[in-house]
């Protein structure tokens, strides 16, 4: 941030845009060089800059930092809490009818792109390539939806607890079905009600005897657990 001829350096802005003094990490002295000018007769003539050029000037044949001296002069709190205050109040004002006129343009110019868009998507959804495209995407998707059917077979929870179901002789988390509701398992696999018990302040999960399908039973179907 840039105030007058100081430059802060800011470590966070928030998103309102307004940082505080106290993230500034850095304050720089923005030293005007000499440079060269011309003088009323068209002769170069050395310009010394201004007062922080000549009070750099100065200190330096001293061996002093002129950086530190006039940063010893002035209030960087003041000076950037005031810019900060000032900059509040000005984002705080109404925009101008130039803006209305400016973000009124921006608007026209996005919805023509949009509309401009829009007509280019539309000529390609018109075209046979594109409808074979879409017909050929939604046969895939039907045959793998019928695959996942043949392969699969759905289990109902119909008891009013939660359960898990595994395979023979598994010790780890099965299926969950929730209380009445269903799931997915591979239709050539048996499945079994799991026993959930605490282990080590955590839940073991070992599949049972208690068989509830029959693997190649009900391929693409429902069977419900009651």
């Amino acid at each position: 941030m840039v105030i007058d001829d100081l430059l802060f350096k800011i470590s966070y802005i928030p998103s309102d845009g307004v940082p505080e003094v106290k993230n500034v990490t850095a304050v720089y002295v923005m030293v005007k060089d000499r440079s060269e000018a011309k003088d009323d007769t068209g002769k170069k003539k050395k310009k010394k800059g201004g007062f922080l050029g000549r009070m750099k000037a100065k200190l330096e044949a001293t061996g002093q930092s002129p950086t530190y001296k006039y940063i010893q002069t002035v209030n960087i709190e003041k000076i950037f809490n005031d810019y900060v205050t000032a900059m509040k109040a000005k984002q705080a004002s109404p925009i101008t009818a130039q803006d209305k006129t400016d973000i009124a343009k921006i608007k026209r110019a996005r919805e023509a792109g949009d509309e401009e868009i829009k007509r280019y998507n539309d000529s390609i959804k018109a075209t046979p390539e594109y409808k074979d495209l879409q017909r050929r995407i939604k046969q895939n998707e039907a045959n793998y939806q019928a695959s996942e059917l043949k392969n699969t077979v759905t289990l109902r929870n119909n008891s009013n607890n939660e359960i898990y179901v595994g395979r023979a002789g598994s010790s780890n988390p099965g299926t969950r079905i929730s209380a009445g509701g269903t799931a997915r398992w591979s239709c050539d696999q048996d499945a079994y009600l799991q026993k959930i018990t605490k282990s080590g302040g955590s839940n073991a999960y070992d599949s049972t005897n208690v068989q509830v399908y029959r693997k190649n039973s009900g391929c693409g179907n429902t069977v419900s657990i009651n």
